[in-house]
């Protein structure tokens, strides 16, 4: 027998829903089983059914109400007693109601102090029980002040169990459940503060950063007034760790071992960032852009002692939350009339920093333009972007992220795969099988991290198998949010969402066309139907500018080729509306017909 007063007001018997009748009917349950074990007096049930408005049959209506509730109460063997008094009790294990058993899990996790594990687990219980709006569907001002005395209640079960969550790492979960609920308390400062943390944890300090400009903006415009003591601690921890500062006031150290054969790269792009102040790496999805700009970054912290900063572009794509973001980092407080990003060109020029736009894929053409003035009007600012395509400002220095080399994606890969793989016992056909995933993956770090985490489930031969007939298996698994490289497919994918129809067909006919074509070959093959052929051109530039077709040369020729992820995840692509399913049938066709 089960009551539910956390959502519509129910009884549940052996998992079978007893009806409760009319609305007023629930009601008088509610009271009951709200004050359990208590008795209740019959004026004051007709008051909080009725509000102090009772028709003159109140009480006869009273005692209809509790006959019915009887009826229906008998199968569970519980009753609603009479009470000397004239009122009413209803007798019943309080367990059996949610909302008392509620009370009991939040009490005994917060008098568990020690065992964080056990109160992070009461915690997580106790809000488990919640099914939606307290007494959903009971009207009236006692229902009223029960449902938003419970919906604080809940709050603070919701705060203490983040808090909890925090402390044994659950850090993933307290982001997916304080996310949502600072939409239903979009003022709620320790809500924020959380939040805040958990990103942190997750390491998205960005979308920390600017989840405190938002709360900060909230406060003024609806409140007027500016964050307090524990949300501006949570934001100053976050400023000194992120490295907004000079070196010497600490913040996070650059995990050298995260680096795999990029020493080359790492040296040029040093050069790169020394002699442009605009400069923008870009390569495929997944092909490690963030973590060697990031890295070398970190290590320039002494050519620019007024700090480095990093901005996850991925989450600050308008231009406002941009400017937000690097406003708070710079602790810039506009003086009237002047408005913030005047602040923030203020504050950049007379400081020699370097500011880290990763993921500008994702951004809106304003917020690029936001990053290229920067550039142009702070003369000690250096800007190092990140990005899927060339953001097209002016004086952007492009440096193309070339692919791993093969023997250092094999040992990234190894080292990946960690106790999956021995050395010692390793066999020369197990070093065959992880060259050629290598090779299958194009020597990709995020494909090979998530390729590595497979062999728990399959060994090095049937992974190999397996990856020859596609990229399923490379995905992420764990809780919380998907982040945008989740999966394979979301990482390299993601730009075929927003291509336009002549890119979006002529990728989709290179991918079935043999590997290495020119440029004649190609617009022979694929230019006929909606796509024509003096537009193949223009759209093959664009795809090499996304990094979705590679242009290599050969005895002076130049031929271009599709990376083999790429080619797999443009297969199955749309081709737009109107074009007939034999359109790439087509284009093997025309190829084949030129050999």
């Amino acid at each position: 027998m089960e009551f539910h007063l956390l959502g519509p007001v129910e009884l549940r018997n052996v998992g079978r829903r007893i009806n409760l009748g009319a609305a007023k009917q629930q009601c008088l349950l509610a009271v009951l089983l709200w004050n359990t074990g208590q008795p209740i007096p019959i004026a004051t049930l007709i008051d909080h059914l009725w509000d102090g408005n009772a028709p003159r049959h109140a009480r006869q209506s009273i005692y209809s109400y509790v006959t019915r509730l009887r009826q229906a109460l008998t199968a569970c063997h519980a009753t609603i007693e009479r009470t000397p008094g004239g009122g009413y009790l209803l007798d019943v294990d309080p367990d059996a109601v949610d909302v008392h058993r509620f009370r009991r899990l939040v009490s005994a996790a917060r008098a568990t102090a020690a065992d964080r594990t056990r109160r992070e687990r009461l915690f997580r219980e106790a809000l488990a029980l919640w099914r939606g709006t307290p007494l959903a569907g009971v009207n009236g001002c006692w229902a009223e002040r029960v449902r938003a005395g419970l919906e604080d209640m809940r709050t603070e079960a919701c705060l203490a169990w983040a808090d909890a969550a925090l402390a044994v790492g659950e850090s993933a979960a307290v982001v997916t459940s304080a996310s949502a609920m600072l939409g239903a308390h979009p003022l709620n400062e320790p809500l924020a503060a959380l939040l805040m943390r958990a990103l942190d944890s997750e390491g998205r300090q960005a979308e920390a950063l600017a989840c405190y400009a938002r709360m900060r903006s909230r406060l003024r415009d609806e409140l007027g007034t500016e964050p307090g003591p524990v949300l501006r601690g949570v934001h100053q921890r976050l400023l000194g760790d992120i490295g907004v500062a000079p070196p010497t006031s600490g913040g996070r150290q650059c995990q050298t071992d995260r680096l795999i054969g990029r020493e080359a790269e790492r040296v040029d792009l040093t050069r790169q960032i020394a002699e442009h102040r605009l400069v923008t790496v870009v390569g495929l999805g997944g092909g490690g852009k963030s973590t060697l700009a990031i890295h070398v970054a970190r290590s320039l912290r002494g050519r620019f002692p007024d700090g480095v900063a990093v901005l996850d572009m991925s989450v600050l794509t308008e231009v406002r939350e941009a400017i937000g973001a690097l406003g708070c980092l710079l602790h810039v407080t506009p003086e009237p009339p002047e408005d913030l990003l005047s602040a923030v060109e203020r504050a950049l020029d007379d400081r020699r920093c370097l500011v880290v736009a990763d993921n500008c894929e994702h951004v809106s053409t304003h917020t690029a333009a936001f990053l290229g003035r920067l550039a142009a009007r702070c003369r000690n600012l250096t800007v190092l972007a990140t990005s899927r395509q060339p953001l097209g400002l002016a004086g952007e220095n492009l440096w193309r992220l070339p692919p791993l080399h093969r023997q250092a994606a094999i040992a990234l890969f190894c080292r990946r795969a960690g106790q999956e793989l021995h050395p010692r016992t390793m066999s020369p056909a197990d070093h065959e099988h992880i060259a050629e995933i290598c090779r299958l993956l194009d020597d990709l770090p995020l494909a090979l991290e998530l390729a590595a985490t497979r062999l728990r489930t399959f060994p090095l031969p049937e992974l190999t198998r397996r990856l020859h007939h596609g990229l399923d298996l490379l995905f992420r698994t764990g809780s919380g949010e998907k982040h945008r490289h989740h999966t394979l497919a979301a990482a390299i994918g993601w730009p075929f969402r927003s291509l336009p129809d002549t890119e979006r067909r002529l990728l989709a006919r290179l991918a079935d066309l043999p590997d290495g074509i020119d440029l004649a070959t190609t617009e022979a093959a694929c230019g006929f139907g909606p796509l024509a052929p003096v537009a193949v051109a223009p759209a093959l530039a664009a795809l090499v500018d996304r990094c979705l077709v590679q242009p290599h040369d050969v005895d002076g020729k130049r031929w271009f080729r599709l990376p083999r992820t790429v080619r797999v995840l443009a297969g199955g692509l749309p081709t737009g509306s109107g074009e007939p399913a034999v359109g790439r049938t087509r284009s093997r066709e025309r190829v084949g017909s030129m050999v």
